[in-house]
């Protein structure tokens, strides 16, 4: 038998002592973090065992050694139901934490403290206790029923706390190993102090010394390490549960940890953890990820990929990440399957090819009768005057306006990605300039430059200043056109059944109409200024209505007899081909007024620079 030094004993104690109530504070402090709480009780439970192991060197006499002895119990017991309690904790099992649970653990511990300290009147847990007067002088005990109790009981719960802990230590990846190193002795440390005290290899019994080693390791993962900032296991639970996957590689590029979506992806077995990259995905693919330094997109034979055999083509997004943590180096590779969107992308890729052959066949098969009937139109009014022709007359420019506006949307619709420095009072002069502004007049405060497409810039305010024009007049001779609009001949009383619909209407509703456009003097005033990070086109005519404000950039919707319903809804697009915003609202003097944001202004002296290189 091996015999330690009382006074060395003693020194061990008082460290030990010292240690706990250092990792007590240390976790009260840290009170918030999970386990913590349970860390203090731990530590507590420490202490007390080593204080009372310590009295009991140095009791004098039987009684007063037997009492020490008693309540020394207290933190034997308790040692071991916080040991679990806190692996049950830390290992992210805290489901098994029920008030039944802990309720049995805490009444099995009381009833073995109870059978201790009553022991005199029954024997059930010491069946003989003596005081041996020879060196080294103490208690001697004879072990009862009570006795094998506790010491099954207590080994049952140190058993489970370390294999949850060495379950959850074997686990961790390898670049963690500081991590794993902490918990492994915060485990094994008991483990090797009491097993020798309990052969009678060793006459003293260092398990409280080695407990608050094993409290000063968990307070080393907790606090230093972080690791119940979130549960481990959640941790682990989160990292299985991502559909993306996820292959943690060290500096040899073998594989330390993988997500069960990385194992399906190629059909890798459970046990291909320690094994290279290149001995789990087809080698074909491999020599391909090996080719990539941080981000693309592979194309992969859908045979090589255990997800969907009825998928010919995968597409997988592959990202690289190098992990350095000091002395250990890495890397994440990270394997999203993008199948599906770019199936999602080449549909709407086919879309608007079918779109764009649309325009094609509205732009030649239609222009084409088009100009055909305005060159007979055109030899007719030579030949005669009829006010049938002046009608068809206007019907073909509405045809030539719808087919404008249909194309415009056909093909205005496409993300800009190629955009230039251009002077914002410049193309506003442009665009009003090609306008058919009849006699409306124009405000500007725009000086300034802005990143844009030129070209789809000035189509913007074509269509904001043709609207403005269009809508914003106030004259009464306008009113009485919008009333005649209204008040057309649409009803019985106003045509005859079936003329009206074939030949027009020349009713004096009709004629009224007409009247008021041709005599319409009053003008519309339309200003554009800067607005906050952007832009504004407002006018001083009737306005939106509050309830209209939305449906305006929809397609179609117009409040004029002769607007076709795209202009707007054409500006919204360019606006948000920019990645801009627009809103409808009200001008100050009532009128319409639109507000378009995040456009990026350039200085000057920047668009110089710009423009010479």
């Amino acid at each position: 038998m091996i015999y330690i030094p009382v006074q060395l004993y003693l020194l061990a104690l008082v460290v030990a002592t010292m240690l706990g109530v250092w990792v007590a504070i240390r976790a009260w402090t840290n009170r918030e973090t999970r386990g913590a709480l349970t860390l203090v009780a731990m530590a507590g439970a420490t202490v007390w065992w080593a204080v009372g192991t310590a009295g009991l060197v140095l009791a004098t006499t039987p009684t007063a050694e037997l009492r020490l002895l008693q309540l020394n119990y207290l933190g034997m017991v308790s040692a071991p139901i916080t040991f679990i309690v806190l692996a049950l904790q830390y290992t992210g099992n805290g489901e098994y934490l029920t008030r039944r649970t802990v309720g049995s653990l805490v009444a099995v511990g009381g009833i073995i403290l109870g059978s201790v300290w009553t022991n005199p009147f029954h024997r059930l847990y010491w069946a003989d206790v003596a005081y041996a007067t020879e060196v080294p002088a103490g208690l001697t005990t004879t072990p009862g029923p009570f006795f094998w109790v506790f010491v099954l009981f207590t080994y049952l719960l140190l058993l489970s706390g370390s294999v949850l802990f060495v379950r959850y230590a074997t686990t961790v990846p390898h670049l963690y190993r500081n991590q794993m190193i902490a918990i492994l002795v915060a485990v094994g440390v008991p483990w090797a102090a009491n097993i020798p005290h309990v052969l009678q290899f060793m006459d003293a019994d260092l398990t409280p010394v080695a407990l608050s080693i094993t409290t000063a390791s968990v307070s080393v993962a907790m606090f230093r390490y972080k690791l119940t900032d979130l549960s481990p296991v959640t941790l682990r639970s989160v990292f299985e549960s991502i559909s993306t996957g996820v292959y943690v590689l060290d500096g040899e590029e073998r594989i330390v940890d993988m997500n069960p979506a990385g194992r399906q992806m190629f059909g890798a077995a459970d046990g291909m953890l320690g094994k290279r990259l290149a001995d789990v995905v087809p080698e074909s693919v491999y020599e391909r990820f090996d080719s990539i330094e941080d981000h693309d997109i592979l194309a992969v034979d859908g045979s090589l990929v255990r997800l969907d055999e009825s998928v010919d083509t995968y597409y997988f997004d592959i990202r690289r990440s190098p992990i350095d943590s000091g002395r250990e180096k890495g890397e994440i590779i990270v394997v999203n399957d993008v199948t599906d969107q770019k199936r999602q992308q080449r549909e709407l890729e086919a879309q608007k090819e079918r779109l764009e052959e649309f325009a094609s066949v509205v732009s030649h098969d239609l222009r084409n009768p088009l100009n055909v009937a305005s060159g007979h139109l055109a030899l007719a009014r030579e030949e005669t005057e009829n006010e049938h022709l002046e009608q068809t007359a206007a019907a073909l420019d509405r045809m030539e306006t719808l087919i404008d506006d249909l194309l415009t949307l056909a093909r205005e619709g496409r993300q800009i990605t190629d955009t230039e420095v251009v002077s914002l009072e410049a193309v506003v002069d442009a665009a009003w300039s090609t306008v058919d502004t009849r006699a409306a007049s124009l405000e500007t405060d725009v000086d300034g430059q802005i990143r844009a497409d030129g070209s789809r810039l000035h189509q913007l305010f074509e269509n904001l200043f043709r609207n403005a024009v269009e809508h914003g007049s106030t004259s009464p001779e306008s009113q009485a056109s919008q009333d005649a609009v209204e008040h057309s001949s649409t009803s019985p009383r106003s045509r005859a059944p079936g003329d009206a619909v074939e030949h027009g209407s020349t009713s004096p509703d009709s004629q009224a109409r007409q009247d008021a456009v041709e005599h319409s003097t009053e003008t519309v005033t339309v200003t554009v200024e800067r607005w906050t990070d952007g832009f504004a086109v407002a006018d001083d005519g009737p306005g939106i209505p509050d309830d209209r404000r939305e449906r305006v950039f929809e397609t179609g919707y117009s409040t004029s007899d002769s607007g076709t319903g795209f202009g707007l809804r054409i500006v919204e697009q360019i606006v948000a081909a920019h990645g801009w915003d627009i809103r409808a609202t009200e001008s100050a003097s009532g009128g319409a007024r639109f507000e378009i944001t995040g456009v990026e202004f350039v200085d000057r002296d920047r668009a110089v620079s710009v423009a010479e290189e």
